[in-house]
């Protein structure tokens, strides 16, 4: 057995089906029909969200709203604290590596 040989024998058996790294490349840098869809489905029902509580439901001031009514839970409260703090934090070190 030659050294060509062992390194052929090693080689994982792809079949023809499976895309290659530059093949998904290409597809992940545009957007497809299911893409498209999910998009629009995102943007019509954060739509809707708005239309409810923006004129059907209408909040009672803005003291009411930005304390949520005063009437929230530990773990909204702590989940919102938590996802605020890792984003300021992703934030400032990718600024920060950014001008380095």
């Amino acid at each position: 057995m030659t050294a060509e040989s062992i390194s052929e024998d090693r080689q994982p058996n792809w079949s023809q089906d499976t895309p290659t790294v530059q093949e998904v490349s290409e597809m992940m840098r545009s957007f497809g029909m299911w893409d498209y869809a999910v998009f629009a489905l995102m943007l019509v029902s954060c739509g809707f969200i708005g239309i409810y509580f923006g004129f059907i439901k209408k909040s009672s001031g803005i003291a009411e709203y930005l304390v949520g009514g005063r009437n929230m839970k530990t773990l909204p409260v702590s989940l919102s604290l938590i996802a605020t703090f890792i984003s300021g934090t992703i934030s400032f070190v990718i600024i920060s590596k950014t001008t380095d």
